[in-house]
């Protein structure tokens, strides 16, 4: 009798769903908002995709570590974000803010879980929020305006801040226009940034997103218009970053000037580093060495158009990758002992997908 109990309690633990909220880029005629999937983290089946909460352009979402409260920016608009409370994988909608930032495109959340930060493309701005007991949304605790351009005109006119996230007590944001990753020192109670000495990529790079090694000593920056990653080293006492090493995506092949990048991750248990690649459609793995670095590994070509987003599961066995220009999310397996990926028939219809969030 024991052993058929826990033979039931394995199966159970190996078939447990796992919610994911998908952000899209909406249309009259195609996507409505953020959408629930739920995946099978035994077999890797997603099931059909519902409407969580009607939305306009949701294209970047954030989790509180709880579960509770879901964030989203509204990309078509001169700078608003939105507060959702997560009650059995049911949107509701606390309220929304407006701020100054043309084209949110990004938003993340401090561990604590008490503060917000918005990256707007179109501005240049980098503004933060604080988040109120009930979980809604008050009102810009502080906000910064970058300046500058780069060496191409026709992309890096102006600032484009991109991603910003919180390390410690230190604030990075990417800025695609300047090539910047610039570097705050936060005030994590009053919520105040204060401007440090930044880090440069090469120019015409073009920052977009970073992911942070597990112990917080490196910054993993892909470029989306140099199509590669480059490494910076951080001191976790200053908050200082210097540039250590860049390294292309595609080794040994030509570079078509309409690929970009577009997301980067780190495996939560290996070390590997995951990049995708627009217009390759692909997916590039980095070994993490020793000293931080990276080592290129291998490209995995995918099945999407235009990965615009990709997602790890908590235990590190399921990639969700979202095509935005062919409207589908697929599933990869992981190799527990490698990081490799490898294809599966799993997939799910859904209009624009531009982010992955797991539920936690």
């Amino acid at each position: 009798m024991l052993s058929l109990v826990l033979f039931a309690m394995t199966a159970q633990s190996m078939n447990s769903m796992a919610t994911i909220f998908v952000g899209t880029y909406t249309d009259p005629n195609g996507s409505k908002g953020i959408y629930r999937v739920r995946l099978n983290t035994g077999s890797g089946a997603l099931s059909k995709p519902e409407l969580a909460a009607e939305a306009t352009a949701p294209s970047y979402l954030c989790m509180r570590a709880d579960g509770k409260f879901l964030y989203a920016v509204n990309e078509y608009s001169d700078g608003e974000a939105s507060a959702y409370a997560v009650k059995s994988g049911v949107l509701q909608k606390l309220n929304a803010v407006k701020f100054d930032g043309r084209g949110p495109c990004h938003i993340s959340i401090a561990p604590n879980g008490k503060w917000l930060f918005v990256s707007a493309y179109g501005g240049g701005n980098v503004t933060v929020l604080p988040i109120k007991a009930d979980g809604s949304i008050g009102a810009v605790a502080d906000a910064f305006k970058n300046s500058g351009s780069g060496p191409n005109q026709k992309r890096k006119e102006s600032p484009h801040a991109h991603f910003a996230g919180l390390v410690g007590s230190h604030l990075y944001a990417c800025d695609l226009g300047t090539d910047q990753v610039l570097h705050f020192d936060f005030d994590g109670k009053g919520g105040r940034l204060r401007v440090g000495p930044s880090g440069k990529t090469e120019p015409g790079a073009g920052p977009r997103h970073f992911a942070v090694s597990r112990d917080g000593r490196h910054l993993y920056v892909n470029n989306e218009m140099g199509m590669g990653v480059s490494v910076f080293s951080r001191d976790p006492s200053s908050g200082a970053l210097r540039l250590v090493q860049t390294h292309t995506n595609l080794e040994g092949q030509a570079i078509i000037p309409s690929w970009s990048t577009a997301a980067v991750k780190v495996h939560p248990k290996l070390p590997v580093v995951y990049v995708s690649n627009r217009g390759h459609n692909s997916i590039t793995l980095f070994d993490i060495q020793p000293d931080g670095s990276l080592a290129w590994r291998s490209v995995f070509s995918l099945d999407v158009a235009e990965p615009r987003d990709f997602a790890i599961d908590p235990n590190g066995t399921w990639m969700v990758v979202g095509g935005q220009k062919s409207g589908e999310l697929h599933v990869l397996s992981i190799d527990p002992k490698s990081g490799d990926l490898s294809s599966t028939s799993h997939q799910a219809k859904i209009a624009k997908p531009v982010c992955i969030v797991f539920a936690t």
